[in-house]
């Protein structure tokens, strides 16, 4: 893994080299927008090369920050666009006006919720539909995606999230896929504390893939800054892990 890391990190420095080359020639709007499109893409990639690294070591990180759901959800949406529009799917987002705040690893986050659109997408046929949506359920953020599609076996909810299982995995491969999406989304979750829950009523009646996070709001953010502002300051010298840890207890 640690040499396969190497050789697509390798491959993606000419593709970044070939956007900053194409952003000094003046271009239309169109253009542009997709060189941005590239530009995230590639950072993206950049990122999961790095995780074949750490995994390689069994050194697997979180980077956690203080972050709006809303955002990830926007984000994983910008991912996938394409593959959702070549398919003349409906995708629609139901999104709260105010911050869905949470504490997590954003680029992780969004990995895990572009995952499930994307799988979402995939079996589900052209001109199908398409919602992700993000509900406050008590002192949960719940994001939930779901879909028209093919549906699920009641037999197969239980196994769905492991690795390499497909429901239908000669016309998943044809496509690219080698079911690992949801194994990742779910170890996603789970390095947060959390979980992904399938539910189908069948094959042929859609899916919905289900992810509840534990929320605060703007006040709490702010007051848990300050607490975590005022133990690293009389506790400089501990760990940082045990810093954060005591920072969750007191919130």
């Amino acid at each position: 893994m640690a040499i396969l890391a190497h050789e697509l990190r390798n491959a993606l420095s000419p593709m970044r080299l070939a956007v900053r080359l194409a952003r000094m020639a003046p271009g239309k709007d169109d253009v542009t927008s997709a060189l941005d499109m590239i530009d995230r893409q590639i950072t993206h990639q950049e990122a999961l090369i790095s995780d074949l690294g750490e995994i390689a070591r069994g050194d697997l990180k979180l980077g956690m920050t203080l972050c709006d759901l809303r955002q990830v959800v926007e984000l994983a949406s910008d991912m996938v666009r394409n593959s959702i529009e070549s398919r003349s799917q409906t995708y629609k987002k139901h999104l709260p006006h105010e911050s869905v705040r949470v504490r997590g690893d954003v680029r992780r986050l969004v990995q895990a919720v572009s995952n499930l659109l994307l799988n979402a997408s995939k079996y589900t046929p052209t001109t199908g539909k398409l919602v992700a949506s993000i509900s406050v359920e008590g002192r949960a953020a719940v994001i939930k995606v779901k879909d028209n599609g093919a549906g699920i076996p009641a037999n197969r909810l239980a196994d769905i999230f492991d690795l390499f299982s497909q429901i239908d995995a000669t016309r998943h491969r044809s496509e690219g896929g080698l079911g690992i999406g949801l194994a990742v989304a779910r170890s996603v979750a789970q390095l947060h504390g959390g979980t992904i829950e399938a539910h189908s009523n069948g094959p042929g009646t859609g899916s919905e893939f289900a992810s509840p996070c534990l929320w605060r709001t703007t006040a709490q953010c702010t007051e848990l800054a300050g607490l975590q502002a005022q133990i690293q300051h009389c506790l400089h010298a501990f760990p940082v892990g045990i810093l954060w840890g005591f920072a969750s207890l007191a919130a």
